[in-house]
């Protein structure tokens, strides 16, 4: 079955509004911003970090994906377990898609925290792909273990 493009266009109008009703999870980005000082020197300490509230949808334990387990005397340790699915519609409102259509969040400096566990991005895949672009970006998040041992940020 071939489908339409009027079908197409309503698929993508209805998982667009749908972020509006199931989309209602909230996680901080915490992304770290680079600024130069007044005659262009970088000396490192003009690293700050922004915390933006996202709406998504949380998934935990639901599938694997790359799964990430460590062995330790007590058995195994799932340090990925929470898949985050954000609508690439409402990225692209706030200003976090980039011209590719990507969302735009630096894996090695920026991070997550939920319910106040600190986490870290394993990867980044694309979504509901709509025959021309994808709707969703699917995020699959890792506990970042602290110093102190607690399981808190």
């Amino acid at each position: 079955m071939k489908i339409s493009p009027s079908q197409m266009a309503t698929y993508k109008k209805i998982i667009n509004g749908a972020h509006d009703f199931f989309n209602q999870d909230t996680i901080v980005w915490v992304r770290k911003t680079y600024g130069l000082q007044r005659y262009g020197e970088d000396n490192g300490s003009n690293i700050t970090t922004e915390s933006i509230t996202l709406k998504c949808l949380n998934a935990y334990n639901y599938f694997r994906s790359w799964p990430m387990t460590d062995e330790t005397v007590g058995g195994k340790i799932d340090k990925e377990s929470m898949v985050v699915l954000l609508n690439n519609k409402y990225l692209d409102d706030l200003g976090y898609m980039t011209a590719e259509g990507n969302f735009d969040f630096d894996p090695g400096t920026d991070h997550f925290i939920f319910q106040g566990q600190r986490m870290d991005a394993a990867g980044e895949t694309p979504m509901s792909q709509a025959g021309d672009e994808p709707l969703l970006t699917m995020l699959i998040l890792k506990r970042e273990p602290t110093k102190t041992g607690s399981d808190k940020y």
